[in-house]
């Protein structure tokens, strides 16, 4: 990180908020380097979280899961005119995210939950930019109904057979309601360290001027 901080700093710099995502260790350096050179931007937000995937032993077991929503909805992907719903209930958004995020839906996996007499979104979950699914989200009045499991099930599903690769997702240890349903679930593994210890990555937000801090909450 010391090495590369100067080029970062270069791509970084000229924007108004920039997030960055790193392990812990990098985190230290990656602060350190901001006081060593005297910069000093607002931390909007600087969480840490754990690191969960699913072995290709995991996988085999994923892929023999025959997802199934109560009577009244459907499973389906995501459409490009879901990017703007999508963003609006994201805990931090900027100028440009809706665009990106009809970019990962053109370009990646991702599942709704609908209901069936409405074709109303109830649920959702799709992919970021890192190779991880983020952003599950199942609207308040639909909870309790399995709705969450599933489309994490189909979106996990779909990336080991469509992307090829190990699903994998991060959660903030400030959401502790999600860490214990995520570590409920047998498929899911924490990534660890060679000492057997957490590998916890941390989530920078650095703004040019002074914003609220993000609040987390297990939504």
């Amino acid at each position: 990180m010391a090495a590369l901080f100067p080029v970062l700093w270069e791509r970084i710099e000229p924007e108004e908020a920039v997030e960055v995502i790193i392990p812990e260790a990098a985190d230290v350096e990656f602060h350190n380097q901001l006081k060593l050179r005297n910069i000093t931007r607002p931390i909007r937000c600087h969480a840490k979280a754990f690191m969960y995937y699913m072995s290709p032993e995991k996988v085999k077991t994923l892929l023999k899961i025959d997802p199934v929503v109560p009577d009244g909805f459907v499973l389906k992907p995501l459409q490009l005119e879901h990017a703007e719903i999508l963003i609006s209930l994201l805990l931090h958004g900027v100028d440009g995210d809706t665009e990106q995020a009809a970019l990962r839906i053109r370009q990646l996996p991702s599942v709704g939950i609908f209901e069936a007499a409405t074709d109303k979104l109830v649920a959702f979950e799709y992919n970021d930019g890192l190779g991880m699914i983020a952003h599950q989200y199942v609207y308040p009045e639909y909870r309790g109904k399995g709705l969450g499991s599933a489309v994490e099930t189909v979106i996990c599903q779909e990336n080991a057979k469509v992307l090829g690769i190990w699903p994998t997702k991060a959660v903030a240890q400030l959401r502790p309601k999600v860490v214990r349903i995520t570590e409920r679930n047998p498929l899911w593994m924490k990534l660890l360290r060679p000492d057997g210890s957490h590998q916890l990555f941390v989530w920078n937000i650095l703004t040019r001027n002074v914003q609220p801090p993000i609040e987390f909450y297990d939504n």
